[in-house]
């Protein structure tokens, strides 16, 4: 009999060794311990401190089955207040837990988020603030959530721009303490907001080709790309750099876009080009001092730049403006007058005295 009493004392001490110690392994790294379900038994209960967090290493489907006890986060438990709670984990798995308040703990009075209004671009990151009052609480875990995951995520008070828009990214803490911020995501395109061109009228004849400059503000907009347009394909052309070419007579407009629609204009208008040029005399004789207006006759007679360029060959014998030849000196001197395609006649001025 007495050997039997033994045998019973020894198991039943036994049985209290090991639940001391299943206890106290969650105690082991203050406010932040790790929890290893797979190390305990399952069903048996596990006593933590109000503000403790659990951490589930490579599972983040948790689930609480009291939220005034325990709230979960990503791979994290966080037990808010005292009761028993059920933390179902790896989908099927369940731990349970008794939370209590320790015993001298410095609690939580207040927790807020100092910069609780924040602007960041879409891909950028910044980091909420967070303030504990008094500081030397006992436990500072929270739970991080961001009401519109899509355009803000929230991974331990890092915030990220994911697509434009707002969210409001809140912390839980425990005994029901909370503070949110209002995170806006803005667009980070810098826009184009004007379009200016090197040439806003140009004049050409059939056949001749010109290049139009198209410069956009601010330099560094976003996106640079400029679609050129003309208003009549058959009359003027123009390419993806604005090389304009004249088709036909006629008018065009040339259009510069940006690739957020702003734009300007170039007006091309399209002539009759001169085919020959013919001086109403091929040469004259003048006495020193005499003077003599030159003509021009322009072929095709509907041409239509009719602007020409004078010269003299020697003009200290003879001089030329506007087809005006004044004798300066004896000698001979070659009149010349060109159009703007090219196009040249000549006269032979002899100057006597």
């Amino acid at each position: 009999m007495k050997k039997i009493i033994i045998i019973v004392l020894s198991i039943i001490l036994i049985v209290m060794i090991g639940y001391y110690f299943n206890d106290q392994y969650h105690f082991i790294g203050g406010g932040d311990s790790e929890s290893k379900p797979s190390e305990k038994p399952s069903g048996v209960s596990n006593t933590v401190y109000v503000g403790e967090v659990h951490r589930f290493n490579n599972d983040s489907n948790l689930s609480s089955s009291n939220d005034k006890v325990a709230i979960v986060g990503d791979k994290m438990v966080l037990f808010v207040g005292e009761g028993n709670v059920i933390i179902t984990y790896n989908g099927t798995e369940k731990k349970e837990y008794k939370v209590i308040e320790k015993e001298n703990e410095v609690k939580v009075n207040r927790i807020t988020i100092e910069n609780n209004l924040i602007e960041i671009h879409v891909g950028e990151s910044a980091d909420l603030k967070v303030t504990f009052e008094p500081d030397n609480a006992t436990y500072k875990n929270v739970v991080w959530q961001s009401n519109k995951p899509n355009v803000v995520s929230v991974d331990n008070g890092k915030v990220k721009g994911l697509q434009v828009g707002e969210a409001v990214v809140s912390l839980k803490g425990a005994r029901g303490k909370t503070a949110q911020a209002l995170v806006k995501v803005l667009d980070n395109t810098i826009n184009v907001s004007n379009v200016t061109l090197d040439k806003q009228n140009v004049a050409l004849t059939i056949g001749e080709e010109s290049n139009i400059k198209a410069t956009i503000s601010p330099s560094n907009a976003t996106e640079k790309t400029i679609t050129w347009s003309s208003s009549d394909n058959s009359v003027v052309s123009v390419d993806n750099n604005g090389h304009i070419k004249a088709l036909k007579n006629g008018t065009a407009v040339i259009k510069a876009t940006s690739g957020n629609g702003v734009s300007a204009i170039c007006n091309v208008t399209v002539g009759i080009p001169v085919e020959k040029l013919t001086l109403s005399k091929t040469s004259t004789t003048l006495k020193v001092g005499a003077s003599e207006k030159l003509y021009v006759a322009f072929s095709p007679t509907d041409a239509t730049n009719r602007k020409v360029t004078w010269s003299s060959s020697d003009a200290s014998v003879v001089a030329v403006e506007k087809g005006v030849i004044t004798a300066k000196g004896v000698g001979t001197a070659i009149i010349g007058v060109t159009s703007t395609n090219g196009k040249t006649a000549s006269c032979t001025v002899t100057v006597t005295n």
